[in-house]
């Protein structure tokens, strides 16, 4: 009960389930019964919000206070904020602040904390302190930030469209 579970996933075909301090791998125990046991990983950090990550081809990209994290099969976690964008993200029990015209992230919003893979980009969508909705893609072979901005405001939910050579985002506002 201390350590709710967040969300489940699956990297490489094996299954993964986040708590909201750790990540855990589920490994079968077979016998009489065939029953499942949860095996700490590397991986300290845990996910803020069930939203709050995507599972790529690479491994899974993940978010909870202190930033967005990459790990595939359970390795030690690592940033892709910390260099660009930590002060966005509280630390040490203070506030996030403003750089480059962002505000700190609102992470009473859990609901609105996203991240989604597209055509190779992270997409991370989110309310800021001010209730304002931003977007900022990363590009993991290249390890850069940029933001992106839209017609309408309020990106709900975001998926790459189907197809070996499309390069669409489908986008609910």
């Amino acid at each position: 009960a201390s350590e709710p579970l967040q969300m489940g996933f699956f990297d490489d075909g094996v299954p993964y389930v986040f708590s909201s301090d750790r990540l855990y791998r589920i490994v079968p125990t077979f016998g009489d019964v065939t029953s499942f046991r949860a095996v700490e990983t590397p991986c300290t950090k845990g996910l803020w919000s069930p939203w709050f990550m995507c599972v790529t081809p690479d491994g899974t990209f993940f978010g909870n206070k202190a930033g967005i994290y990459f790990t595939s099969g359970g390795a030690e976690a690592d940033s892709i904020t910390d260099e660009d964008l930590k002060p966005l993200f509280p630390q040490d029990g203070v506030d996030g602040e403003t750089i480059r015209s962002l505000s700190p992230i609102d992470f009473t919003q859990t609901t609105r904390l996203k991240l989604a893979y597209v055509d190779s980009m992270v997409y991370f969508d989110y309310v800021d302190v001010l209730g304002v909705d931003h977007t900022l893609v990363y590009e993991p072979a290249v390890k850069r930030w940029t933001p992106d901005t839209y017609p309408l405001s309020g990106v709900r939910s975001r998926l790459g469209e189907p197809g070996p050579v499309v390069h669409t985002n489908l986008i609910g506002c």
